[in-house]
């Protein structure tokens, strides 16, 4: 039996769109990565959605190789299509700001009036940028639909600020990261960006090549709205906002341009778009630590019944990580030990009353619905805790131990699983994945009548050991994953 598992962030969209645990005992799980992309088909004249469509209507290519859908959910299969939109907006600048409002009246009634159509179960936050170098994040996530306005209105009222390309494109980034950050999480909705501008950002190809890929990889769709007020004052140069439109379509969103089609339509268009999506997932055709270039078209057969379309969907994702950890990490060589492979050592730290913090780590643990057995251990810590080994391919290489072991109430270790794996660090695409902390992720069966569980972790250079202790109650109140018996 296979455990499916959404374990590519950088095109997901959806972070809990299938929970498919196809339960069978821990010893014999084997795994999927599944790919998951998220899917726009729209008319190129209305933007209006097309719906209707199934999943044999699609075509994936994986630079270059077909792949079957495994996995196809639509609105009509799934009406709570959740999402979680933040306003990304441009603080005004010297000589571009129309007496310091990014919105007319109009505009103002119409964005408001937009949000109102919006999910009870989306939220939406607001967030800034400005050429001086200036970013943060002005309201959190909310379901208030008011909020949005005010905080936008109050970032279109600060002081103008003076023209930077530099500064301006790193608070951009910066500010994007950010909201990133703030969006992610277990069972988050569907991230999505709305960059508010006024198309003067001073952005080169390259630089809106990393961007995107760096969007990719998280998982979020950008939409570009540029005011065209501002556009035809600022006369900006066509490749900036070029730019700025290749960012959009590579994440599978699109550029708008306020003046042709104000606020309410715009915001309308985004928010239909999104809510009937078509969210496909695929197994990759070949993990091979590169970055894959993505083609989604619709069949002869679709195209027959409904003509012209446009298709929007991400531009590719970085293949170069296995199930259960988090780029720039990978794990190879893993490998479950028996109870006759625990060495001395770990033997008298499982055995031992007093816990090692040698080694710093954080670990979340939570059970199965229908199991008081099974249960999930996600462990992460810092690449500063491992000790690392230069590769010939310019990456770098550590072995870890982690051991879970399952005590009685009275403190008798009843039983133990040893998981040994090295981990492989890519320094080479580190400017897309940034350098957060190895993650991974391992469904034990604890032993009958476990009362207390041990989680150590030890890093196989060193020797040095660090150590936590759970109790299975503590465990097991956590919201547990569902689970389908096959």
């Amino acid at each position: 039996m296979k455990l499916v598992s959404s374990r590519y962030p950088a095109v997901m969209g959806l972070a809990l769109l299938v929970a498919l645990l196809l339960y069978c005992p821990a010893s014999s799980m084997t795994v999927v990565n599944l790919l998951l992309i998220n899917v726009f088909v729209e008319s190129p004249h209305t933007h209006a959605p097309v719906q209707g469509l199934i999943y044999s209507d699609f075509q994936v290519f994986d630079n270059g190789t077909l792949l079957e859908p495994i996995v196809f959910v639509s609105a009509a299969t799934d009406t709570s299509r959740s999402v979680e939109i933040w306003f990304l907006a441009r603080c005004p600048q010297q000589e571009r700001s129309r007496n310091g409002s990014v919105f007319t009246n109009e505009d103002g009634r119409a964005f408001k009036q937009a949000l109102a159509y919006l999910g009870s179960d989306s939220s939406v936050g607001v967030a800034h940028w400005c050429a001086n170098g200036d970013f943060g994040a002005d309201l959190l996530p909310t379901q208030d639909r008011d909020a949005p306005f005010v905080a936008l209105e109050a970032i279109s009222h600060k002081d103008p600020v003076e023209l930077s390309g530099t500064s301006g494109k790193r608070a951009l980034q910066n500010a994007l990261d950010l909201v990133i950050e703030k969006s992610e999480g277990e069972n988050h909705p569907l991230p999505v960006i709305v960059l508010l501008t006024d198309g003067s950002l001073d952005i080169s190809k390259d630089d809106a090549e990393l961007m995107a890929k760096r969007l990719l990889y998280r998982g979020v769709i950008l939409y570009d709205v540029e005011n065209r007020h501002e556009v035809l004052k600022g006369g900006h140069r066509k490749e900036e906002s070029a730019s700025l439109h290749s960012m959009s379509r590579q994440t599978g969103g699109r550029a708008y341009l306020i003046g042709d089609e104000d606020y309410l339509h715009v915001v309308n268009d985004i928010i239909d778009g999104l809510r009937f999506r078509y969210t496909l997932g695929l197994e990759p055709s070949n993990p091979d630590g590169q970055w894959h270039t993505l083609r989604v078209i619709l069949t002869r057969a679709a195209l027959a019944k409904h003509k012209t379309v446009r298709v929007n969907y991400p531009a590719g994702y970085l293949a170069s990580w296995s199930f259960g950890t988090t780029p720039p990490y990978s794990k190879e060589n893993h490998r479950r030990a028996t109870d006759s492979n625990l060495d001395n050592v770990l033997a008298q730290v499982l055995d031992s009353p007093t816990v090692i913090h040698d080694i710093l780590f954080d670990v979340k643990s939570h059970g199965f619905v229908g199991s008081e057995r099974l249960v999930e251990f996600s462990l992460r810590l810092r690449s500063d805790q491992l000790t690392w080994a230069n590769l010939a391919n310019g990456g770098r290489q550590s072995g870890i131990t982690t051991v879970v072991a399952s005590y009685s109430e009275e403190g008798r270790r009843l039983g133990h699983t040893v998981i040994q794996f090295d981990v492989m660090r890519d320094e080479a695409h580190l400017p897309i994945t940034g350098d957060g902390p190895f993650s991974t992720s391992e469904t034990v069966e604890l032993s009958e009548h476990t009362s207390r569980v041990r989680v150590a972790v030890r890093d196989d250079a060193t020797g040095k050991i660090g150590c936590q202790d759970f109790s299975l109650k503590e465990i097991l109140s956590a919201p547990r994953s569902p689970m389908v018996l096959k």
